[in-house]
């Protein structure tokens, strides 16, 4: 299964990690990961991935619990889609997580 990983700057604040492995040219395995840097540190603000089977999404928050949401898609659905939500939104995803 080949492997891909790397980092995608949104922002000088603000980045992407992409991880997933394709089997005849299908997604088996993803991770997209959306980091900003809040005092100094970069902290997950929203994570995507089929690390336990399913597709999900992970949303984190500053003051309260995580949110997780099944995504019920195929993996290559489910991937690409949490990539483009995170890249068309991901000010606003920052502005949710620093005030809840």
């Amino acid at each position: 299964m080949p492997e891909k990983e790397y980092i995608q700057f949104l922002s000088l604040e603000d980045k992407l990690k992409i991880k997933f492995a394709t089997k005849n040219g299908k997604v088996v395995f993803f991770v997209v990961q959306y980091y900003a840097k809040i005092k100094g540190k970069w902290v997950t603000i929203m994570r995507a991935d089929n690390c336990h089977g399913t597709g999900h999404l992970h949303t984190y928050h500053l003051q309260s619990k995580e949110y997780k949401v099944l995504l019920n898609k195929e993996n290559s659905k489910a991937f690409s889609e949490a990539r483009k939500h995170i890249l068309k939104d991901f000010l606003k995803i920052k502005e949710n997580y620093l005030n809840s």
